[in-house]
């Protein structure tokens, strides 16, 4: 099997999305004039062992890089990762980190405390992120003690333990995220009665943690049998690991040329992950705005059913955006290599999926609460299928509602929650709609400002969409209702291949 990476780099001025899962389509943010990529290496089929030095293409690219201090290097050759190079998403995790030494003795003697167990629910529920090696954009450790007792590192007049008592109760901004397995209610309890306690001190050492076996992390999942070629896309400078400035956080786009020549249906996608101590999630798209598959910690490869496939381009190029944080103390420039490896197959499935992008008003009046609600009038000759529902806003936004209005006027709430820009997700949904139907999207912001904030690509202004993967593909059109609305879901190809 033979395995592309990358193309040129840029800095991004957009705001990034976390929206994850397949086949949904998204606005890119960009204010910068589009780079010319890389052409990647030919792909290898199945029976492929390993890639010459002659499979990868060497045409050089131009590049435009706003902000980093790698700014202007060219890529002019692809990466060859190879079928024998180890992919980081298979790498078994090492023990964790060593009990926290208080007033010394000896290892354990304060197991049982409530710190001890203050310290094992932490580092089993949060412990890939907050470990002694930070991961993910991760501020600080949750590793020992003294990580406990420290100053916060955003909100320095609280100590940390102050912090992670108030985000396990946080239903914005839960920790540990949304989608990772939560603290029971018995395990918030003891958290609460040793933050309480004022992070009163074991007399001895915490027995050390057993974190050989982890049976929550993501299994590595066999490719589709119909799965034909294979192709990595991965951050790069100049055909090497892309460097990251310490003290840097931001989002970086990297462009690819599109590699395969004929039709062709995406009907997997698997992360490869690199440097965990600075990668936050990234997000691939096809041209500049509409997403293809996305990833954030915790979430494993995606596989679409056995009978639904996404339309590829068969020109052009994909853009792979990756929000990078290296600001955690001590930091130094860091490489990175993730990305992502996207199975696609010749062979049609019955079922080709598209995003459609149903949006509602992105209005944020200044000092207040507002919830926009928007719906469209699905218009059809056959019933349309509904895949995953993936809500998204900006930094405003705080909760997320998608509804079908059936022509007999009954309501089916499709999603309805919590909406949180750093941990932005999608969910597997099984809906069908029919002729005359209506969609409903609701967006809700807080915006505690002093100025009006209104629908734009920048962090600093709003969006409101809920991308929806749907088949069959260009299959219905949906119009009505806020006219702004319907003119921004036409700016995204109604829901068809432009």
């Amino acid at each position: 099997m033979t395995l592309l990476t990358l193309g040129s780099s840029r800095t991004s001025k957009w705001t990034l999305a976390a929206v994850l899962g397949l086949g949904l389509g998204l606005a890119a943010c960009s204010t910068d004039a589009p780079t010319s990529p890389s052409k990647p290496s030919s792909p290898g089929g199945e029976g492929d062992e390993e890639e010459s030095e002659d499979d990868v293409v060497k045409a050089p690219a131009s590049g435009k890089d706003a902000g980093r201090a790698d700014a202007g290097k060219k890529p002019t050759k692809p990466v060859d990762t190879g079928d024998d190079a180890e992919d980081p998403t298979d790498v078994e995790q090492g023990p964790g980190p060593e009990a926290p030494a208080v007033d010394g003795g000896e290892p354990g003697t304060g197991a049982g405390e409530p710190f001890c167990k203050v310290l094992e629910i932490m580092q089993t529920k949060c412990g890939e992120c907050h470990g002694k090696d930070l991961a993910f954009g991760a501020p600080m450790p949750l590793a020992a003690y003294e990580d406990f007792t420290a100053n916060a590192p955003i909100n320095k007049s609280k100590k940390v333990y102050e912090e992670v008592g108030a985000r396990i109760h946080d239903t914005a901004r839960p920790m540990p995220p949304k989608d990772q397995p939560k603290l029971t209610a018995d395990e918030i309890a003891i958290v609460d009665a040793w933050v309480s306690s004022k992070a009163a001190a074991p007399s001895g050492t915490c027995a050390p943690l057993d974190t050989t076996a982890k049976p929550d992390e993501p299994k590595v999942v066999d490719w589709p049998v119909d799965c034909e070629e294979k192709y990595k896309f991965l951050a790069n400078d100049n055909g090497k690991p892309h460097n990251v400035a310490a003290n840097y956080e931001g989002y970086n786009d990297f462009y690819f040329d599109v590699p395969w020549t004929e039709s062709v249906q995406a009907v997997a996608f698997r992360p490869t992950i690199d440097n965990k101590k600075v990668l936050h999630h990234w997000i691939l798209y096809q041209g500049e705005n509409s997403f293809l598959n996305g990833w954030s910690p915790g979430k494993p490869e995606k596989m679409l059913p056995l009978d639904v496939g996404v339309h590829m381009p068969t020109g052009g190029r994909l853009k792979m955006t990756v929000h990078y944080n290296n600001k955690s103390a001590g930091a130094k420039v860091e490489g990175d290599s993730s990305g992502v490896e996207v199975c696609v197959t010749k062979k049609a499935r019955t079922n080709t999926a598209f995003t459609f992008p149903f949006t509602a008003s992105a209005s944020a009046p200044a000092g207040r609460r507002v919830d926009n609600e928007n719906s469209c009038t699905v218009k059809t000759d056959k019933e349309i299928h509904l895949v995953t529902s993936s809500p998204h806003m900006h930094k405003l936004g705080v909760h997320a509602k998608f509804e079908v209005i059936r022509t007999d006027g009954k309501r089916e709430v499709i999603t309805d929650k919590p909406f949180d820009f750093e941990e932005q997700t999608d969910d597997v949904i099984d809906v069908v709609l029919k002729n005359g139907d209506k969609v409903s999207v609701t967006c809700s912001y807080q915006n505690d400002t002093n100025r009006n904030v209104s629908f734009g690509q920048l962090t600093e202004q709003e969006m409101c969409f809920n991308f929806a993967l749907y088949y069959p593909m260009c299959g219905m059109t949906c119009t009505g209702g806020d006219a702004f609305a319907a003119a921004i879901t036409a700016s995204q190809g109604g829901g068809c291949p432009r």
